[in-house]
Order: C-alpha cells, then sequence, then structure tokens
C-alpha cells in the first residue's frame, strides 16, 4: 500500500516533521539572544577577549568584508552610527537589504511574494555579492 492510499483510508494527512510553524519564533527568539548579547557585550572591552577573531585575518593579516562587523553591530545597538560606519561601512549600508530579507523570511508563506521575489532575486544576490567582493579589495587598499 502506498503513502496516498493509507492516507485516503485513514482520513490522516502526513506533514513534514519541520512544517515550519515554530520558524518565526525560532527566528526572531535567536535574533533577540544574539542582540542582548552584542548590547551587553562590549567587544572592545575587556569581556571582548571571549569573542571568536576573524580566521581570514589571523591566516592572512587582510581584513576580510565582515570584519569589524561584531563591533558595528555593538556600536548601532547603542545608537553611535558614526562609530559604526568606522567599524565596518558595509555592514551599515546593508542594514536595510539584511532587514528586509528578514522578514521576508519569517513572513508567512503567501505573504510578500513579490518582496521575496525580489529581494531573493539573481540581480540583487549577485550584485550584492560583487559588491561585497568589491568592498573587501577596497579596504584592504585603502586600510579602511
Amino acid at each position: 500500500m502506498r503513502i496516498g492510499e493509507n492516507q485516503e483510508l485513514t482520513g490522516m494527512e502526513h506533514k513534514p516533521a519541520s512544517s515550519g510553524k515554530w520558524k518565526p519564533a525560532v527566528f526572531l527568539s535567536a535574533a533577540v539572544a544574539i542582540a542582548v548579547a552584542l548590547y551587553s557585550i562590549d567587544p572592545t572591552g575587556p569581556s571582548g577577549q571571549y569573542l571568536p577573531h576573524c580566521p581570514v585575518r589571523w591566516a592572512t593579516g587582510f581584513d576580510c568584508p565582515g570584519c569589524g562587523a561584531t563591533r558595528a553591530a555593538h556600536a548601532l545597538l547603542h545608537l553611535r552610527f558614526a562609530e559604526a560606519a568606522a567599524y565596518n561601512y558595509f555592514l551599515v549600508i546593508s542594514i536595510p537589504l539584511l532587514i528586509c530579507a528578514m522578514v521576508v523570511e519569517i513572513a508567512p508563506a503567501g505573504s510578500l511574494r513579490r518582496c521575496r521575489k525580489m529581494i531573493f532575486s539573481r540581480p540583487i544576490l549577485y550584485s550584492y555579492i560583487a559588491l561585497t567582493l568589491v568592498w573587501w579589495i577596497v579596504r584592504n587598499i585603502l586600510s579602511i
């Protein structure tokens, strides 16, 4: 007997184990926990020594595109925008796109369909990847 026949006989529907109804709650809980940790722990202070360091910088001596992102996020959470930009310009200007992507990702499946198609379209993703690579090169040339 196939699964489809069994469903018709018993009247029960087969649902996948991860139907996604917990996705927004888990995502938001993780985001809040990370934000609280970043708000509480100053990466430039003594407690910052326990945060992970960049393996790219350790291995090559060059800054990766994400170097300074933890310090920038900490500064942003404390509403110090100029300081955040000094740590990582690219993160600061990426915030609107990242927030839109997070909202679209946790929204119910049928809603925000047009936004989802636009944000996760190939031109947007390829442009973002290209800008990340340009940022990586420029920040190391200019020592930003």
